[in-house]
């Protein structure tokens, strides 16, 4: 486990990062948003996870937004690069095909979004406040200019809020032993003698460090075990011309 750890710790930090940084600066991808509880946009599916289609529009919105991104970040590199490196086609499908496994999982858990749930969400969001305070004038005319209704927005909220459920009960069956934070301890040491002082004050950090990655890790094991165990289907010469 801890050798998996070390190989991954670099992944990780990484993906989290660009997720945050992805979220911030797309603060409106549709992730998913075509629709999970009935009716598709578009007509046209490009692949179905368990019975449920994903749209033609709903994935071009994840396409063109990760593509987006990823320019931003890697400014150098030619469009033709940046597609084929980053296997852009196939990591929009593999998103779009985790959010549907992790929202089918909420509901087969039962898991609901209560209105002050939403409500709470929408009005910590810094991007909707002016001088410190949440401003319905500044929250309609941003989903205004991104083309949303207040209706999409708070159901793509609900939608992130219901996998966010989820992932906190994935991330609570995950535990850090003493021993375990003793090892990496050790490791990290690399032959320098123990000091019991030095060690009880890199303990706690160390411990919420592991305990991070091995939530994330089991998030990221829990999807990939449902996705084998979920009948998805490509509709290829769908998905070939939808980017």
């Amino acid at each position: 486990m801890l050798q998996l750890m070390r190989q991954h710790i670099k992944f990780f930090g990484i993906s989290l990062w660009l997720v945050i940084v992805a979220f911030i600066a797309t603060i409106f991808v549709v992730w998913g948003m075509g629709d999970y509880e009935g009716g598709q946009q578009g007509g046209v599916e490009v692949a179905y996870v368990n019975g449920e289609p994903v749209s033609v529009v709903e994935y071009q919105r994840v396409y063109y937004n990760l593509y987006d991104f990823y320019r931003q970040v890697f400014k150098d590199k030619s469009a033709d690069q940046l597609v084929k490196e980053m296997n852009l086609k196939q990591k929009a499908l593999d998103d779009i095909i985790s959010s549907r496994i992790l929202l089918q999982s909420a509901k087969k858990m039962g898991a609901r979004v209560t209105d002050e749930e939403l409500r709470d969400v929408i009005l910590s969001s810094n991007a909707f406040h002016e001088n410190g305070v949440f401003s319905k004038e500044r929250y309609r005319a941003i989903l205004d200019a991104n083309r949303l209704s207040p209706s999409q927005y708070e159901k793509y909220q609900r939608n992130e809020l219901l996998q966010d459920k989820v992932r906190e009960v994935i991330r609570g069956s995950v535990s850090v032993s003493a021993d375990e934070v003793m090892r990496v301890y050790a490791e990290q040491l690399g032959g320098k003698p123990f000091v019991e002082e030095e060690f009880k004050k890199a303990e706690e950090k160390l411990r919420k460090d592991i305990l991070a990655q091995k939530q994330e890790m089991a998030i990221a094991s829990y999807i990939a075990a449902m996705k084998k165990g979920a009948e998805i289907k490509v509709v290829q010469d769908v998905l070939d011309k939808a980017a």
